[in-house]
């Protein structure tokens, strides 16, 4: 699949990198497949661990993706780790919310949100 057709990974003064497309999109079209940056549990610890064991190549994919300070102190108090999440995770649904978990994806996080979405996603574990 050739990713790049259709799309266009540029910078935005207004809101940084973003995804543009290059030419209409025919229905049903996948525009992306990628495989995670990085998945890893709900709780801090675990997802800490996880973070660790990253390349250093990938590390530093996840830190330069968009961060949300979701704490209420005057001074942010939150690793970059989970300011990349908040901003950036796609949850990955379990029956058991325990064992629910997250993924981050370096380009599928470039896509910019819309309340009237043209495109949908999906997770195939199998790939």
């Amino acid at each position: 699949m050739d990713t790049f057709k259709y799309l266009n990974f540029k910078h935005s003064d207004t809101y940084g990198t973003g995804v543009f497309g290059r030419e209409n999109i025919p229905k049903g079209t996948y525009i992306l497949r990628e495989s995670p940056l990085f998945r890893g549990p709900k709780d801090f610890l675990g997802r800490e661990v996880e973070f660790q064991l990253l390349s250093d190549e990938d590390k530093a994919a996840f830190r330069n993706l968009h961060q949300i300070c979701r704490c209420t102190s005057a001074v942010c108090i939150q690793t970059v780790q989970e300011k990349v999440r908040d901003g950036n995770a796609f949850e990955i649904n379990s029956k058991l919310k325990q064992y629910a978990k997250s993924a981050v994806y370096a380009k599928a996080s470039l896509f910019n949100h819309s309340c009237a979405p043209d495109a949908w996603w999906s997770i195939n574990h199998k790939e």
